[in-house]
């Protein structure tokens, strides 16, 4: 009797494990897909909430964080307190200021840089988020990089940079075009190959997997491990798959820090804040307009500035909320 198999012919249940197998086949597809996004959402999301975190700290310390030693193991302790850091220094997931508190420290300087980027990682802690805003979505440190003009304190941050260059940021063309050279600070989470990334655990050696790596991932790496090729720029651009390139890169420009921060960056109303407030010290008290401090009609007088006998003496009580308006808003300049 002739089978079959022998006449080519396939069986039901042949036909059954095909269709299993690329059923199976799909749903792994799928699943591999979804975890992929799943990762890249959750990595985006870390970031969106660090750039706030980010402008909470610049409005209450006037200047940026220093980065995180990107080495450090998970249960690095900082500093010992002491007067000039009652907290401790350094750390895992804090930033590491000098012994004098003047600046970052040095050892977050990679030759290349000329001593005016410090490069890190994200310093969670000291921005009051959980320990695992240090990590992306893949479950490694998210670089950080910070010019040092806007991390040492409010009159540096506010000033002109006295040790340019900023950052520079391209894209990923094979002749890169500038997208800025005023970046103050960047963060980049390393994909999920992982290119240049400090691991989970720290270590001074960073992530570096096989097979060919874009010029513009390596370029976020500045290659071999330990920032040896360091030179101030890094790279933005879509994901593409051979050679790799998956960075997700954030930046900012001082005044867009500014904005995160809830601050003012329009000089016409801070110079004007910042005059009526001299004014008001002085005794020079507004006689016109709008918001002027002319004496209310008598029957909504309660200050000590309203002589009924003298029409023109000013409200002192306006006056003093006119300077507490200024000085709120000059707390907000940042020009």
């Amino acid at each position: 009797m002739t089978s079959v198999l022998s006449t080519g012919m396939c069986s039901p249940l042949s036909i059954v494990l095909v269709i299993i197998a690329l059923i199976a086949g799909a749903a792994i597809t799928a699943g591999t897909t979804r975890l992929k996004t799943a990762k890249l959402n959750q990595t985006n999301l870390k970031l969106d909430k660090i750039e706030e975190a980010l402008g909470a700290y610049l409005i209450l310390n006037g200047r940026l964080p220093c980065p995180a030693d990107g080495t450090l193991a998970l249960t690095a302790a900082p500093s010992a307190p002491n007067a000039t850091f009652p907290n401790g220094n350094g750390g895992f997931g804090r930033e590491w200021r000098n012994a004098g508190n003047t600046d970052c420290n040095a050892g977050l300087a990679p030759t290349g840089g000329g001593g005016n980027i410090f490069v890190g990682v994200v310093p969670a802690i000291s921005l009051n988020l959980p320990d695992e805003f240090v990590f992306d979505g893949w479950g490694r440190r998210i670089t950080y990089a910070v010019h040092r003009d806007y991390a040492r304190d409010r009159a540096t941050f506010l000033a002109p940079p006295t040790a340019p260059p900023l950052i520079t940021v391209t894209d990923t063309a094979v002749v890169p075009n500038i997208r800025t050279n005023q970046a103050v600070i960047v963060m980049v989470s390393h994909g999920e190959d992982g290119e240049g990334a400090w691991a989970q655990g720290g270590g001074a050696v960073r992530f570096s997997p096989s097979g060919a790596i874009a010029a513009p991932q390596l370029e976020n790496a500045h290659t071999v491990n330990n920032f040896n090729s360091f030179n101030t720029t890094f790279v933005q651009g879509s994901p593409q798959a051979a050679p790799v390139f998956d960075d997700i890169l954030r930046y900012k420009l001082k005044w867009q820090m500014i904005r995160l921060a809830g601050g003012i960056v329009d000089v016409n109303m801070c110079d004007l804040a910042r005059r009526t407030m001299q004014a008001l010290n002085e005794g020079i008290a507004p006689k016109q307009g709008p918001v002027g401090c002319l004496r209310p009609a008598a029957n909504d007088c309660t200050g000590a500035g309203c002589a009924v006998n003298n029409p023109l003496m000013p409200n002192t009580e306006c006056i003093i909320r006119q300077q507490q308006l200024a000085a709120q808003i000059i707390a907000l300049c940042f020009n």
